[in-house]
């Protein structure tokens, strides 16, 4: 907010017409400032315009009208104020980290990037600027410039906090503990009351395992913010989390679950706003047409949270699906009679006159003995038997009794490298006699990895299992057993009922519905889980698969 006495001196360059003297213009700021600060929003738009009329639209004025907008809620007008600030002074920093951010908040993380880029050419060290640079380059997956805007900050000032934090949530995606938990300790010690560094603490220790005091951080850090802070809110979030590790599926903690919506990098998520949101509850508010369940997440947990629609389906309550495109048709054979459209799809003529998100079902599924043993059964269909006696003409070995299915490595996601097995890791399992194994891996194959097929004579389909899920469906019916590490085709073999064993990392902490122990999860009931018994040890896993592979794996074709 521009300071009292900024504007006397000389009358404005360019105005025109009759001009106030230089007193009446600083008596007509402070006024407005006053006003701002007091919380009253219309003196203070009213004075704010008299003045920028008296000078010419100052940068800062415009600055500090666009930033008592934006608290009004009208962010387009703030966000044309700031524009034109910058037009003004081009230099202005703090008004594009403003600008930025509501930018963010809308989804527009390119033009925020932009925004902030062309700033830095003018300001290369405003630490603000480089700090939420390196939090959108994150959220637009480009860790390594990321990582060079928070080197920059972290070079102006060695103990910048946000950026020391940002670093912090860098090391904990690359499994980097102790990384993570030495940049914690530097935060903590500086300013023991950093809420963010308490929930970042929270997450350092649900990597290891340990949930209890994770969540006993995230209520640290949320009682540290103040009551009327929106992000206290989001918090509500990571303890949701939490506790559907650890097998809390409780209305409560659905509820928690819902203010995901709050995190910036959901906005862009959000779609169908001009339908009314579905409340729940069909039998006392029946919906007088259908009711649209969109997706909002990646393709595993889209799978996952399709498990739950048999249950409003068993209700009565008339559905249309939103699904990924490269889900479409295997769903729409999975739910005969409801409509399915892949996102993006016009709405015309469905009858929608209410919308829920996917991975809200939560809130209005049943978590009862009836509603698990509904969704016991298979709740995704493969092709036709024709398109399965096409896969089985494609096998090198169509006599073998047995066929197990692979899938060893993660392609894209952050947690790629602690959740992934080299392939050459599998050799004690593939020696099995009488068993065909085949690739379920999608993606281009790494170096080594087409000769580390055929070495270990696992056959891999001329198939393109990313964006055909049909053809990926088929190869798993084919299969007797699926071995996997946690992907988008873990989810799929669940779905389809197929033997699935899922090899997790140990603690597993990225995906809380595999949970942190046990052998088996209620979402899929056809899985076995099998978790390393030390952090890093993959042979450990290889050898409990390969204990239990010594009992006979029945045949799908018998």
């Amino acid at each position: 907010m521009a300071k009292a006495g900024g504007f006397g001196g000389r009358p404005t360059p360019g105005a025109t017409g009759r001009q106030r003297p230089m007193r009446s213009v600083d008596a007509l700021v402070q006024a407005a400032i006053a006003a701002h600060r007091r919380g009253d929003t219309a003196a203070a738009e009213a004075g704010y315009r008299a003045a920028l009329q008296a000078t010419n639209r100052h940068p800062i004025l415009l600055s500090n009208l666009g930033a008592l907008l934006k608290a009004d809620g009208r962010s387009e007008e703030a966000m044309a104020l700031y524009g034109e600030a910058i037009r003004k002074q081009p230099g202005f920093s703090n008004v594009r980290v403003n600008l930025a951010n509501l930018l963010r908040d809308r989804g527009a993380l390119d033009q925020a990037r932009e925004v902030l880029e062309q700033g830095l050419e003018h300001d290369p060290a405003h630490l603000e600027s480089l700090h939420l640079l390196a939090l959108l380059l994150l959220e637009l997956k480009n860790r390594t410039t990321a990582l060079a805007m928070v080197e920059r900050a972290l070079t102006v000032d060695p103990s910048h906090i946000p950026s020391l934090l940002v670093l912090t949530s860098v090391r904990l995606a690359e499994d980097d503990l102790d990384a993570a938990q030495g940049l914690l300790d530097t935060v903590l010690q500086r300013d023991p009351g950093q809420a963010k560094a308490h929930l970042l603490r929270s997450e350092l220790q649900r990597s290891r395992g340990d949930l209890v005091a994770a969540k006993e951080s995230v209520e640290r850090g949320r009682n540290l913010m103040p009551e009327d802070d929106p992000e206290r809110e989001i918090w509500r979030f990571n303890r949701a989390v939490l506790d559907l590790f650890a097998g809390d599926w409780t209305p409560s903690t659905w509820r928690d679950y819902e203010t995901r919506w709050l995190a910036p990098q959901m906005i862009s998520h959000q779609r169908h706003q001009h339908l009314p949101r579905w409340q729940g509850q069909v039998d006392q508010h029946p919906l007088a047409g259908s009711l649209l369940i969109w997706r909002e997440q990646g393709i595993g947990e889209e799978i996952l949270f399709l498990s739950l629609v048999r249950d409003l389906i068993a209700q009565g309550q008339p559905l249309v699906l939103e699904v990924s495109a490269r889900l479409q048709r295997l769903v729409q054979r999975s739910f005969p009679g409801v409509p399915v459209i892949s996102q993006g799809d016009s709405l015309a003529g469905l009858d929608i006159t209410a919308a829920l998100p996917l991975g809200s079902l939560g809130l209005h599924s049943g978590f009862d003995q009836a509603s698990w043993l509904r969704r016991r059964s298979p709740f995704l269909r493969p092709g036709a038997e024709s398109d399965l006696a096409r896969v089985r003409a494609c096998l090198p070995h169509p006599t073998h009794r047995s066929r197990v299915g692979l899938c060893w490595r993660s392609v894209g996601s952050i947690y790629a490298g602690p959740k992934s097995i080299p392939l050459a890791s599998f050799e004690p399992l593939t020696g099995q006699a009488d068993t065909q194994w085949i690739s379920l891996q999608h993606g281009a194959l790494e170096p080594g990895e087409a000769e580390g097929l055929e070495r270990l004579g696992i056959h891999r389909p001329d198939a393109d299992f990313f964006h055909d899920l049909e053809a990926l469906a088929a190869w798993i019916a084919s299969c007797d057993l699926v071995i996997t590490i946690s992907t988008a085709t873990a989810h799929l073999a669940c779905a389809l009922g197929k033997p699935t064993w899922m090899l997790l990392p140990a603690p597993q902490s990225f995906f809380w519905w595999w949970g942190n122990e046990g052998t088996h999860t209620p979402w899929y009931p056809s899985a076995r889980l099998f978790r390393q018994p030390s952090p890093g040890d993959w042979d450990g896993v290889i050898t409990q698969v390969h204990q239990a592979l010594g009992s006979s794996i029945p045949s799908a074709d018998s």
